[in-house]
């Protein structure tokens, strides 16, 4: 069941995809909310919040990348694999980095990023385990 509610939604997939270094899921866990701050010089802060487009997730192994309008990864991190994703639920990651490439994104219009998700692998509530 899970393989094909995940079947059905990359069928529908936005026609303005960005090729990303996905081998996995983009949809099983999107992110429509997120910022990026710098509270000291060099040191910034992201969060995001995921939603899951499934089941319960009680772990999810990928990536969030953040995408200027010609299609270049700005910067990216890891889905905190600790994090409960739900459907219709909204779940808040924060990260700390120091990498300066964060900083491109620090008072820059949302609409001039898109946020994507490469979700490799998830375990469910359930206790099944799938690979994408």
């Amino acid at each position: 069941m899970k393989q094909l509610i995940f079947a059905f939604a990359i069928a529908f997939q936005s026609t303005a995809a960005v090729a990303l270094p996905c081998e996995g899921s983009r949809l099983a866990v999107t992110a429509p909310s997120w910022s990026v701050t710098s509270p000291a010089p060099g040191s910034y802060r992201i969060t995001v919040d995921l939603q899951g487009q499934a089941e319960p997730m009680k772990s999810a192994i990928g990536r969030i990348y953040f995408i200027d309008r010609r299609g270049g990864v700005i910067s990216s991190t890891k889905i905190d694999r600790h994090l409960q994703i739900n459907p219709g639920s909204w779940t808040k990651q924060t990260t700390k980095s120091n990498n300066a490439r964060w900083g491109q994104l620090v008072g820059m219009n949302h609409s001039d990023v898109s946020v994507s998700t490469c979700v490799h692998s998830a375990s469910f509530e359930d206790g099944t385990n799938q690979a994408f």
